[in-house]
């Protein structure tokens, strides 16, 4: 998996590419959130535009970014995702407690408005 993260004036937008199947690419992802802390930005939305897979242990690093982030007091959020990555958020009802957008700029508008 490709991650890329851009820093904003407001979140930080971590972009994944590829499959999300945990080992590295769930290290890999924890040291993109780790080095968006240490930068100041506690608001995190995750794009997965161009995620194409993503087995339940990646499905578990996203969750534990969001938990990290939330404990931290910041705002994360998912946006941009295919069918098939949604249908895995919605089969274990993680977009019950994970916000899941439509696009980068509601994610980027849920977050500015402190939620």
């Amino acid at each position: 998996m490709q991650i890329t993260v851009t820093a904003t004036e407001g979140p930080a937008i971590i972009e994944l590419e590829g499959s999300f199947l945990g080992g590295k690419d769930s290290t890999d992802f924890a040291d993109a959130m780790q080095g968006c802390f240490q930068t100041g930005k506690m608001n995190i939305v995750i794009d997965l535009a161009r995620l194409d897979f993503m087995n339940s242990s990646g499905l578990g690093a996203i969750f534990a970014a969001y938990s990290m982030t939330k404990r931290a007091g910041g705002c994360y959020a998912v946006a941009n995702g295919q069918s098939r990555v949604l249908e895995l958020f919605r089969l274990t009802k993680t977009d019950t407690v994970i916000p899941v957008h439509a696009s980068i700029q509601d994610a980027i508008e849920f977050c500015e408005k402190g939620a």
